[in-house]
């Protein structure tokens, strides 16, 4: 009887506590993040797909162990987690909840999950659209993973693969949790060199007082995966590149242009793309390629690097880089890198039958690529627009270099509805403009990476 009554009081408690945090969510009072240790608010989540109800509370969770996961259907990483955490709530049955929240709106999750191959059998209650989670628990990069226990405590925050079933099985049995922590830098400013060096508390550095500088470091926890440049500012230009694999680095270094030749405004855009590399050297150990299995890949070096010059040096940055890159790499992995001209067999778009009804006239600029890859529409825009986005966003493990060969500079007004990474359906939608994607050999420049002699 006693216990019936402690159970019901503690039950009134919970609610009355819950109503006072609703109302607390329903103001325009000032959401507290929450650290490792804290007690969580009663939540309320809404537009959940693939749940018994369409929206929950923290309490709905009580007595089980919350697993909240930040993701995107746009994040690789997320995406590739998903069987581990769909593994755990089988494991575990209800002695676990998994919730998994984006920011996308329900229709995007509901294609996506349907076209991927990864996830279509996967049914875990998923948060859509806006919501105040991402202010509970802020963060810089995805997947991010938060653990509450069956109190409502925040047990630890981590990413998808470092929880297992020991951590999980500590948590139930109420011993200490051995998980490894996710470190998300919030204050990354990329205005700002990534290292001042060991002065800082003796001689503060002053950015008019930096000239060169260069570093190569490992991973940086906190930061996520970036790779651009030349940036340019007031006194000093710079390069920089956060974790990120061998093969990104001197892709960023060989097509790194200074502005208006950036990005797609590159003559030599397709420089950026994984197939332009060639891999000769013996050590394929940290050689990305799109057939390399996932536990394979999480083995390989990632660095940071980053390289500051003087403004007027802007021009001369990528030179630099390549420079650096090969200094470093020859003396730790005895392999270098360095532009070639190769005849290879590359993907070439041309003007089959000569139709023009794809060259635009003017008018208003309009861009248009949906997240399930069925949808691309460019008005207005120069060709190198369409197939930079294209590769980059569509297709950016293709095998074959993607190289233009209709020979026009205008702008166009082109709408593919096709599956996008998919070349004979790309084909078909580019029938009714005359134009074709082929593959020939052509001699092209292509990056070689191989043994140092």
């Amino acid at each position: 009887m006693k216990k019936n009554i402690i159970t019901i009081l503690l039950s009134c408690l919970w609610t009355l506590f819950s109503e006072k945090n609703l109302q607390a969510q329903n103001t325009n009072m000032e959401i507290k993040q929450l650290s490792i240790g804290d007690q969580c608010p009663n939540f309320q989540f809404n537009n959940i797909l693939y749940g018994n109800t369409k929206s929950s509370h923290l309490s709905d969770y009580k007595g089980r162990i919350l697993i909240l996961d930040f993701w995107a259907t746009w994040c690789g990483p997320c995406v590739s987690s998903m069987p581990h955490l769909d593994s755990l709530q089988k494991q575990f049955g209800d002695k676990i909840a998994v919730l998994q929240i984006t920011s996308e709106d329900s229709t995007v999750v509901k294609n996506f999950k349907k076209n991927s191959s990864i996830i279509k059998n996967i049914n875990l209650p998923t948060v859509t659209g806006k919501n105040v989670m991402t202010k509970y628990f802020p963060h810089y990069m995805i997947p991010h993973t938060i653990i509450i226990d069956e109190k409502g405590i925040v047990k630890s925050t981590t990413t998808p693969e470092a929880i297992t079933k020991t951590a999980i099985e500590s948590i139930i049995t109420g011993h200490n949790i051995s998980i490894v922590q996710k470190k998300d830098n919030m204050n990354y400013d990329r205005q700002f060199p990534l290292l001042f060096g060991g002065l800082d508390t003796i001689f503060p550095i002053k950015l008019n007082v930096m000239k060169y500088s260069s570093i190569l470091t490992k991973k940086i926890d906190g930061l996520g995966g970036s790779a651009g440049g030349p940036e340019v500012y007031d006194s000093y230009s710079k390069i920089s590149c956060t974790n990120t694999y061998i093969q990104h680095l001197y892709l960023s270094a060989f097509a790194t242009k200074n502005y208006p030749f950036m990005l797609d405004k590159d003559p030599e855009y397709n420089l950026r793309f994984l197939s332009r590399i060639i891999w000769k050297a013996k050590d394929s150990t940290n050689f990305f390629w799109s057939g390399k299995k996932r536990a394979d890949i999480d083995k390989m070096q990632v660095f940071t690097y980053e390289l500051i010059a003087p403004r007027e040096d802007s021009i001369k940055l990528n030179q630099y880089m390549i420079e650096d890159l090969n200094r470093y790499f020859s003396r730790m992995y005895h392999f270098s890198g360095k532009l070639i001209t190769k005849k290879v067999k590359c993907l070439v778009l041309i003007d089959k039958k000569k139709m023009n009804n794809w060259k635009s006239i003017g008018g208003k600029q309009e861009y248009e690529l949906d997240n399930n890859n069925k949808k691309l529409k460019v008005k207005n825009y120069p060709l190198s627009t369409l197939l930079f986005q294209w590769m980059n966003f569509s297709v950016p493990l293709y095998p074959l270099p993607i190289i233009d060969e209709t020979g026009y500079t205008g702008m166009i007004n082109i709408n593919l509805d096709a599956d996008l990474q998919n070349i004979e359906a790309i084909n078909i939608g580019l029938a009714r403009y005359g134009l074709e994607f082929k593959e020939k050999f052509r001699k092209i420049k292509m990056i070689l990476i191989d043994d140092v002699k």
